[in-house]
């Protein structure tokens, strides 16, 4: 029998926060003696103390004060959390800060509609939001719409990428900045977003964290790979290199002086990954400001066929053609110079059970994944357009009716 052993190097400020989390007092049980939890949650015995430990530092950076009230929209859960008053867990911060005793938190769930989201948004004043970042955009879209005005501390997003458009909108609506987090189900945070930088620092001492290559060698520092992790505290079910599906970019050293390694770049699911007729696979880039130049509110861009792309978005108004040749032109730089680009105005676009609009998508009808297979129509379609790492593919296939 092969026993692996991983010393673990803690920092001082995670060990600090769990011996404080081990003095708080805790509820007297029926023999009149302070309980002690044995098991925490998801991650057993320990392993929650530092992940809320490196989610509560990552919110020092940001300079949160837990003495003010934070809201949440999300989750759709039939019959919970649900309006017009949704629930309220009560203090948000960590327990060793006194301050946390102040401040409220509510959660509304997604399935109740935008009036009542926004009435309880109004009423219970929040300092600070939580949610998808289309959410946010929601809520920004309706306080303009109302001519409401609402000043926020700070926003945190998960779950898909934040754009520049969110980013702008929320600074210019709600005079707040945003703080992303890249996690997943399996691993909770993985990364947390510095302020001064905008990189995402890896929670390291919660995992090893893996970026490699198509061929399973690691990535070179700013080069797009796959995301691997092994959790140390997932004690219910122990994952080893676990591949989340996303693919990201490392930063060779963030500039604010931490030790703690970075992503500079969210690139996407792998199953978004565009295809080349050779066989290669790549993330599609596009700058934010094409969105705009073709008066777009949303888009999407997907790959129908080896050398065929539709572009599907909602318009504001007519744009010049120029716009739209130069983002064709983008588009067969990136693919191939035979690549037929077909663009597509539409009313609305689809979106996944939990309200994202996927910004890539890869669906053709040609044998390009399994030429080898016997199968002549590959389909793919997609749970999830985010960064978590719970968005599984189903991949469907007819075989030929010949």
């Amino acid at each position: 029998m092969l026993a692996l052993c991983i010393s673990l190097q803690i920092t001082k400020e995670l060990r600090e926060a769990r011996e404080a989390t081990k003095r708080c007092d805790f509820e007297l049980g029926s023999d009149h003696l302070p309980v002690c939890p044995l098991c925490n949650w998801f991650f057993g015995d320990s392993g929650l103390d530092f992940t809320q430990a490196a989610y509560y530092r990552a919110m020092n950076w940001h300079g949160f004060d837990y003495a003010k009230n934070l809201f949440s929209w999300f989750g759709g859960d039939e019959g919970k959390n649900r309006g017009p008053d949704g629930t309220n867990w009560g203090s948000w911060g960590p327990h060793w800060e006194t301050s946390s005793t102040y401040g409220q938190h509510v959660q509304l769930s997604r399935l109740d509609p935008m009036d009542c989201a926004f009435e309880l948004f109004q009423r219970h004043k929040p300092s600070y939001v939580s949610g998808h970042p289309a959410i946010l955009l929601e809520l920004a879209h309706e306080a303009q719409t109302r001519k409401v005005q609402i000043a926020l501390s700070c926003a945190t997003t998960f779950g898909s990428h934040v754009t520049p458009e969110i980013r702008d909108t929320c600074q210019r609506v709600f005079g707040a900045k945003i703080f992303d987090r890249y996690a997943s189900k399996e691993v909770y945070d993985i990364a947390l977003q510095y302020p001064e930088t905008g990189n995402m620092h890896i929670s390291s001492e919660l995992m090893i964290f893996e970026v490699l290559d198509e061929n399973g060698m690691p990535c070179e520092y700013g080069q797009s790979g796959r995301a691997i992790v092994t959790p140390f505290y997932n004690t219910a079910q122990p994952l080893v290199r676990y591949e989340l599906g996303d693919m990201v970019t490392l930063s060779e050293k963030c500039t604010c002086g931490r030790s703690l390694p970075a992503i500079t770049s969210l690139d996407g699911r792998t199953l978004h990954l565009f295809r080349l007729p050779g066989g290669r696979r790549f993330a599609l880039r596009l700058p934010y400001n094409l969105k705009k130049s073709i008066l777009a509110t949303e888009w999407q861009v997907a790959q129908v066929g080896l050398e065929a792309v539709e572009v599907r978005y909602i318009k504001q108004a007519d744009a010049p053609s120029e716009a739209f040749i130069q983002l064709e032109e983008l588009l067969r730089s990136q693919m191939t110079r035979a690549t037929a680009v077909r663009f597509l105005p539409m009313k609305k676009l689809s979106q996944t059970p939990s309200a994202r609009c996927l910004k890539w998508s890869v669906k053709w009808t040609r044998m390009a994944l399994f030429p080898d297979c016997g199968l002549s129509r590959i389909h793919h379609s997609f749970k999830s357009g985010s960064c978590m790492g719970n968005g599984h593919a189903r991949v469907s296939a007819q075989r030929s009716e010949s």
